[in-house]
């Protein structure tokens, strides 16, 4: 689900905010040193007693996570304000910011489930959940915490999104109609239901959402339009040249010296349409001159193409001859639109949006302690590929067994947070109290997957509410 257009992330680009995975440079000798600042809402809902230790427990959690990356200057600040903490983290950095905002962010709490059989109304179920919600909402409880909340119960199914301030042409319809018309503050009175289908191979969802308008302001927007040349070619083509035809058994060289001589028939004057007809090797537009259909500059076409297209300034003006891979080409604007900016007033909205995804729960949380997992240990097989082992302490490998003898045939998943790294059919009880991972990709994965498992989880949950640069 998504309000823009469009993004899905993977499970290993997310851990990759988690690691240091490459060396380090010096960044006082850097030009991309630049400073910035995050500001988080703490979801304290469901801390009954020394919250004062959970928010510094988060605190120093986030630092150590920060460090992992290359940042000076590097402080957090606890606040409250109107009864809700804020941890703001200030940092330079050359590293990019978005790898950063996804390590301090990570779930990296240990959660087994197993695989979900429940063939009940699922849509009706998560249907009647939204409604609560946003009743919940209505009747005046907070917005972002409520969502959070709400997304912690089926992080599977529930996503929630705090958005930064976007132009209307940037949200999808069915959310920008609904924000544009409502005040700083509202909620939509109905839940907004539409049919996402988050990637071509996917099937079409149902979709529920809420949103909450946070903010409006009306911004001087400056719109940069690229350099368009339209143009007319002539390809010739030589043996061996990408897509040539099996007829074509010039030389490269002969090609060439083909190219110039016909630069040197349109520069006495005669008419570059009626040479495409007759020498250009491409087929499909050499009858009509040589006319190309789209214009360069919309990256439409090979580099080297496109290069020279947007060198031309004027109607009739000739590049010098280009090489491609396809051959040698002679290219002719018709017609040159220069670059240009346009600013206009827009309006731009902040906003929140909860997602509610009509799908069946695949998986069922296990009762299981995650705290249990004391190491971490990456093995190698015969053929030298790895795998990793993870044990936990006695409590954990109890569990652990009674799970297995309690779940026999049936699929077990392994969680960080609510991403799932790996699946298994129990076959036999688990009498050594440890689990298998097999066979990540690279030593590399292996690496990542192990710091991953050992990275502490945040002691509360925590919601971006703004990221600006200094």
């Amino acid at each position: 689900m998504t309000f823009l257009k469009r993004f899905t992330p993977m499970f290993l680009i997310a851990l990759i905010g988690v690691l240091c995975l490459s060396g380090c440079t010096d960044i006082s000798k850097s030009s991309k040193y630049e400073t910035h600042k995050l500001t988080y809402l703490v979801n304290t809902t469901n801390v009954e007693e020394d919250l004062d230790i959970h928010l510094e427990d988060l605190k120093n959690t986030i630092l150590q996570r920060v460090r992992d990356f290359q940042a000076a200057n590097v402080s957090a600040q606890l606040s409250e304000e109107d009864g809700k903490h804020y941890l703001t983290v200030e940092l330079g950095t050359i590293d990019p910011i978005e790898e950063i905002q996804r390590a301090i962010e990570q779930d990296t709490s240990f959660i087994l489930k197993k695989q979900f059989n429940d063939e009940s109304d699922y849509k009706e179920e998560l249907r009647t959940k939204a409604e609560t919600v946003l009743q919940k909402l209505k009747d005046g409880a907070d917005f972002e915490t409520t969502a959070q909340n709400a997304v912690l119960e089926d992080p599977s199914r529930i996503v929630y999104i705090h958005g930064d301030y976007m132009y209307r042409d940037e949200i999808i319809d069915v959310f920008a109609e609904e924000l544009f018309s409502m005040e700083p503050g509202s909620i939509n009175e109905e839940l907004i239901e539409y049919t996402d289908q988050p990637s071509p191979l996917a099937p079409p969802i149902g979709v529920l959402s809420i949103v909450k308008l946070f903010d409006k302001k009306e911004v001087e927007r400056v719109i940069e339009y690229e350099k368009e040349v339209e143009v007319s070619h002539i390809l010739i083509a030589y043996e061996g040249a990408m897509r040539a035809a099996d007829t074509i058994t010039r030389t490269k060289e002969e090609a060439r010296e083909l190219a110039n001589e016909l630069v040197e028939k349109i520069n006495s004057g005669e008419d570059f349409a009626t040479l495409a007809r007759e020498y250009s090797d491409d087929l499909s537009n050499n009858q009509k001159g040589g006319v190309l259909d789209l214009p360069a500059g919309q990256g439409t076409y090979v580099e080297q193409f496109e290069n020279a297209a947007l060198t031309l300034e004027e109607e009739g003006e000739l590049a010098p001859v280009t090489e491609t891979p396809f051959g040698y080409h002679l290219i002719q604007a018709r017609t040159v639109t220069p670059a240009t900016e346009e600013k206009s007033m827009e309006e731009q909205v902040k906003f929140g949006v909860l997602f509610f995804a009509l799908t069946p729960a695949e998986w069922e949380l296990l009762d299981f302690n995650g705290e249990t997992l004391s190491s971490v240990e990456i093995r190698y097989d015969d053929s030298y590929d790895p795998y990793l082992v993870l044990h936990f302490t006695p409590e954990g490998a109890s569990s652990i067994k009674t799970i297995t003898e309690e779940n026999m045939k049936k699929v077990l998943g392994i969680f960080l947070g609510k991403e799932l790294v790996t699946s298994f059919t129990v076959k036999e009880v688990n009498e050594e109290g440890n689990f298998t991972i097999l066979k990540p990709a690279s030593s590399q994965e292996a690496d990542m997957l192990q710091k991953a498992f050992l990275t502490d989880p945040l002691p509360l949950p925590i919601i971006l509410q703004e990221s600006e640069q200094i």
